[in-house]
This record gives C-alpha cells, structure tokens and sequence, in this order.
C-alpha cells in the first residue's frame, strides 16, 4: 500500500473522528456551564470518600459503592476512583466533570464507529457513521451524559465497545494480543458497571451472525469474558 493511499486514509480517519466529536459537543457542550445536581452531590464533593482525594483509592478498590445499613451497592470503584481524582486536582469543579462526561461520550461514538466498520455488518460505505451519529443524538442519551452520576453507564459502555473492537481484532488477525487486551478491557468495564454483563452473550451473537469468527475463537471470546465476571 502506498505512503499516499495511507496518509489519505488517516485523513479521513481524523475527519471522521472530527464530525463525531464536532456532534457529540454540540449537542451537550452546554452543560459544562452546568452545576451538581442531587445525584450528582451524593457521588462527588459531598461524598466523604471522594473528598479524601487521591489517598481515598485504596478504600475505593477494597468496600463496595456504598455499604450501610440501609442501601448496599454492588462493588464499582473506577468512577468514584475518577472523582476523587477530580476533586483532589480540581476541587468543586463541575464543569471539569461534565467535559470529562461529553469527551468519553464523544470516545464511545468514535469506538462504536470503529467497531462497525470492522465488522462490515453493511456494505454501505456509510452505514457506521449514519449509524453512529444516530447513536450518539438520540436523546435517551441525554441524562446519562448531562449527570456526573451517570458517568459509569458512559464509561463502562465505552470499555465494553473496546473489548468488542479487540475482539474483533483477535478474530480478523488471530493475534491473541488483541484477546487478552479485550479481556482487560471487559474486566475494567465489569467493574465499572455490572450492567454490561449482557455483552456475553451479545458479543459471540454478534460475531457469528457477522461471520468474523470461527467457532473455536467465540469459545475462546466466551470464556475470557466469563473469567472475568465470576
């Protein structure tokens, strides 16, 4: 492949990149002007955790959520990590949160983009980036993105697309790199959130039908995955 064909297609690459990060702050770049809401209060500079800083992250790693006598949330320590982070740089800061919440938004587009073209589910040449900016100005969206709160539903969504992508990867190249980097991914985004779990079972589905993967490697996509959640 020549220089030439490369350097083009890094060019639409960027530009590509560029219209979803262009879409993804247009639409919720007004709430960096945005404050804490209720939620919002409970999970960052109200919280007495987070507000330990960065010295709090050995606690977050090893209690759950929240565990008291009344409510007692699953363990996810990545974004109460972040936020302690965020106050110990930052402060009371919410718009810091709230750019941190529209960039991770804006990466999780770029992924899904990335994740569709590998996988050719559509000979359209467009399909992946029609698809995508439908994903990313639907409006279900928009709580998730304009609460800090709900920043784990951003981020956990995001490292399973990666896990996906890397997948993917494995799958096309048969290179187990990608295999054991996707297993990282989904192992961080199950802590995160939970919530992905379905990804399972998505993930091989998602392969066989797009006939990316032998079955030998969707056992093999399988079992990692399950490793990591039990």
């Amino acid at each position: 492949m020549s220089s030439t064909i490369i350097e083009n297609k890094i060019k639409q690459k960027f530009k590509t990149y560029l219209i979803l990060v262009s879409v993804a702050f247009g639409l919720y770049g007004n709430t960096l002007l945005n404050g804490y809401n209720l939620d919002d209060e409970n999970d960052t500079y109200t919280n007495q955790t987070v507000k330990q800083g960065i010295s709090a992250i050995p606690e977050i790693f090893t209690t759950n959520y929240i565990n008291n006598k009344r409510v007692r949330v699953e363990y996810r320590p990545v974004v109460k990590a972040m936020f302690a982070i965020e106050y110990a740089v930052f402060g009371e800061a919410p718009g810091i949160g709230h750019f941190i919440n529209v960039l991770l938004y804006a990466l999780t587009g770029i992924v899904l983009f990335e994740v569709l073209s590998l996988l050719s589910l559509h000979d359209n040449k467009w399909f992946p980036i029609v698809a995508t900016i439908l994903f990313l100005t639907h409006p279900i969206h928009t709580e998730v993105v304009a609460s800090l709160k709900n920043r784990e539903d951003i981020l956990s969504f995001l490292l399973s697309l990666s896990a996906v992508y890397c997948f993917a990867r494995y799958s096309i190249n048969d290179s187990r790199k990608f295999l054991w980097v996707a297993g990282l991914f989904f192992a961080v985004g199950i802590i995160t959130k939970i919530t992905i779990a379905p990804f399972i079972l998505i993930t091989p589905l998602l392969f066989w039908f797009a006939n990316v993967a032998s079955g030998k490697q969707i056992a093999k996509i399988m079992a990692v995955m399950l490793s990591v959640t039990l």
